[in-house]
């Protein structure tokens, strides 16, 4: 079974019992495609809130991390565990060209189980990518 969020129940297993991905070699679809966009010019990033302790998901979700960056993803890290989030009540989002907006959901703890496209203005959007941007660690 494939999780929204891409990753598989065999892998997620495989995890919580020791195992780990080489970051030095992983590749997968996600990772070329990356590639992909970075060759044609065009940029793919994320800005990622958490507070600590991580969740046993999100620690397994960050293993990836190392190469998907390799692969060109500018990912972000806020932290928000000692201080107040910027963005406290905004829901996760991806934003596409500042012009299309999809709101994710997850779980508890962590596990994307849905996405949905916003229908309406996205102009707070911009603005929130804009914070989250300025808040956060690469």
């Amino acid at each position: 079974m494939v999780k929204p969020g891409g990753r598989s129940s065999e892998e997620i297993r495989a995890y919580l019992s020791g195992e780990r991905i080489d970051p030095h070699t992983h590749s997968n679809a996600y990772t070329e495609d990356l590639k992909r966009v970075r060759r044609e010019g065009k940029s793919k990033g994320r800005v990622h809130i958490v507070t600590r302790p991580l969740t046993t998901y999100l620690q397994y979700e960050f293993i990836y991390y190392r190469p998907h960056v390799w692969a060109g993803d500018d990912i972000r890290i806020m932290d928000v565990t000692d201080r107040e989030n910027p963005l406290a009540g905004v829901q996760d989002f991806w934003m596409f060209d500042k012009k299309e907006v999809v709101l994710m959901h997850y779980q508890a703890d962590g596990t994307q189980i849905s996405r949905e496209v916003y229908e309406g203005d996205v102009t707070p959007f911009v603005e929130y990518q804009r914070v989250a941007l300025a808040e956060s660690a690469l």
